[in-house]
């Protein structure tokens, strides 16, 4: 594929995750693409569990606006790579819970600010490798967390353990 249509597939990706729109994000995908999130050390295998990640993540943030969402600062690709970087605001209410333990009370509300890089490999017109890089440390403030919590709730999203992943 031609870099212009890599960059396409990446923005159809962001603006899917910005509508919420499960489905589309996971056209963007092989089925058995792979999703790490390099910060946590999750890794989604597969569309079922990119799927649960997709819907997991787009339950805390279902009430966001799209402005506050996914917003494009940088964009590349070639042939075979594509690379985005986005900035996310996101507000987070209470309550969100790892594990049942309640780590955002029922009625709190945090704000987070984010730059967020994301590098993918394409296969056949789709991702087949995506890499997700954010500073845990900033966002574990933000949420009031441990960086430790930051990680087990990307973990909740339905990864595999590090064990499990070769």
């Amino acid at each position: 594929m031609s870099s212009e249509e890599n960059m396409r597939v990446i923005r159809t990706w962001v603006d899917a995750i910005n509508r919420n729109d499960i489905e589309t994000e996971l056209s963007c995908w092989q089925p058995d693409g792979e999703f790490h999130v390099i910060s946590t050390d999750s890794t989604f295998k597969g569309i079922e569990q990119i799927k649960r990640a997709g819907e997991v993540s787009a339950s805390y943030v279902a009430l966001q606006p799209v402005e506050g969402r996914k917003q494009i600062s940088n964009l590349f690709a070639t042939a075979e790579w594509g690379c985005v970087e986005y900035h996310t605001d996101a507000t987070v209410t209470g309550p969100v819970k790892i594990k049942d333990v309640e780590i955002i009370p029922k009625g709190v509300t945090r704000t987070t600010k984010q730059l967020v890089c994301v590098i993918f490999h394409f296969r056949g017109g789709k991702f087949d490798v995506g890499r997700e890089y954010f500073d845990t440390s900033t966002y574990a403030r933000q949420l009031g967390l441990s960086p430790t919590m930051v990680a087990e709730l990307f973990s909740s999203f339905g990864s595999e353990s590090k064990s499990q992943v070769k």
